[in-house]
């Protein structure tokens, strides 16, 4: 079993009204293993950014609170994104981008002529 379906398969351990649960830093850090500094590091920057780290969170005051669903969200998404990946569908795009280059110079050199 691949990583991803053992992580769906974690959604279906959960009840709908406790995927909706708010959980604070220090059960996130508990029940999912995320550490309470990094979550509050990834809040700082997107509060400055305007730009979302991390996962998904509500503000109340002081407290700061993270739906269960969306922080097993953001852990799929941190386990299955690499760089390696992202890597080599570029150098995909580039070279299928010269692909398509080489033709347009070769049909206006006919042109020309």
């Amino acid at each position: 079993m691949s990583n991803e379906e053992k992580l769906i398969e974690s959604l279906n351990d959960y009840l709908p009204h406790q995927l909706k649960q708010l959980l604070s830093p220090e059960e996130v850090e508990k029940e999912h293993g995320i550490p309470k500094t990094s979550l509050k590091y990834m809040k700082e920057i997107s509060n400055d950014t305007k730009v979302l780290r991390g996962p998904f969170f509500l503000q109340d005051e002081n407290m700061t609170w993270y739906p269960r669903k969306g922080v097993i969200l953001y852990k799929r998404k941190i386990m299955f994104s690499s760089k390696e990946s992202s890597e080599s569908s570029e150098g995909r795009e580039s070279s299928e981008s010269n692909k398509v280059k080489e033709p347009k110079k070769l049909n206006q050199s006919k042109q020309s002529s």
